[in-house]
């Protein structure tokens, strides 16, 4: 059997990565931005619609599964949390529709955590009654990428709907993620000057409950107007002045740093140096193959705005199963 599934603000094609070792198809993506389908693509061969809004909904081919990462900024702690007073907030009521009109087997749907507290939950129990009175049976829950192999900890909520039973999340593979030294390219020879930052001595370097190691930062880079303090000396130093140890996990890829500002501190080669555009997609789980055709800017934007691939793939194959 085919599955054939519609990508809904599909940016650079996370669904796309997930279903690649499934029989499967895409039949639609949609997606607002313009470099997002550049990239989409330029790796697919699928040039996706532009404006979710302007959709032709019965045009739609038929397909088996929906999957959206709807805008997820409404809901977000980084940004305003309007939720639906946020233009954004109301494309899913567009999902609703589409749902409604094609009535498809499942759905996938992905968004920040924060998603279950926005307005105290009532934003979240209003999406939940809006796709139970579809009649689909619906399953949530927070999942996090390091424990599917990636080396950061981003947490995503994902609500799964189905026809005709639950989705059991208890089938998703678990995976421990090897360190971040495992996902780095050694062929780099770009590297800081020694005398632009400090490295921690070993008694007072800490590791964190996400598994990342603290080992240094970038001298001159200290927050003003907080007391300084040894005992948490990473908090005395801005994000992006901040420098983790290859040997754990990095901070959460984040659309919002658009220069890249993430620091690695490679313990055999006693260098640092910034995790490049490459790493990071291949942290994020996509294949070596992935073409990048666009600015590096826009490349930050991009991945940090996508969904983690291997926890795609892990609920794909998961799926799979109820179409046996």
């Amino acid at each position: 059997m085919i599955l054939k599934y519609v990508d809904l603000f599909s940016g650079i094609g996370a669904f796309h990565q997930g279903f690649k070792n499934i029989y499967s198809e895409c039949v639609f993506a949609c997606d607002i931005d313009t470099n997002n389908n550049k990239s989409y693509f330029d790796n697919y061969s699928i040039k996706p619609f532009y404006d979710i809004n302007s959709i032709d909904i019965p045009s739609i081919p038929d397909f088996d599964i929906l999957c959206a990462g709807f805008p997820c900024q409404p809901f977000s702690v980084n940004g305003h949390q309007f939720g639906f007073q946020d233009v954004r907030g109301n494309l899913f009521y567009k999902i609703h529709e589409i749902l409604k009109f094609h009535s498809p087997s499942c759905f996938i749907l992905e968004n920040v955590k924060n998603l279950v507290h926005h307005d105290s939950g009532n934003t979240f129990k209003t999406i939940l009654n809006m796709l139970e009175s579809l009649n689909y049976k619906i399953s949530y829950k927070v999942l996090n990428g390091k424990d599917f192999g990636s080396p950061q900890s981003r947490e995503r909520i994902f609500i799964i709907g189905m026809k005709n039973t639950f989705f059991d999340f208890n089938k998703l593979v678990l995976e421990k993620s090897l360190p971040l030294s495992s996902f780095l390219d050694y062929s780099i020879n770009s590297f800081v000057e020694k005398d632009k930052y400090t490295i921690l001595s070993d008694n007072i370097i800490k590791n964190s409950k996400n598994g990342l190691i603290f080992r240094g930062y970038f001298n001159g880079k200290m927050k003003k107007g907080i007391e300084q303090s040894k005992s948490n000396i990473s908090r005395n130093h801005q994000q992006f002045a901040r420098i983790y140890s290859s040997d754990g996990y990095m901070p959460t890829i984040l659309s919002q740093d658009t220069a890249g500002r993430y620091w690695v501190y490679i313990e055999e080669l006693d260098i640092v140096r910034k995790i490049t555009i490459p790493e990071l997609y291949k942290i994020m789980g996509f294949g070596n193959d992935f073409k990048i055709n666009i600015s590096n800017k826009i490349a930050l934007n991009q991945i940090g705005n996508s969904i983690d691939v291997r926890i795609i793939k892990n609920i794909v194959t998961a799926l799979d199963k109820y179409y046996l």
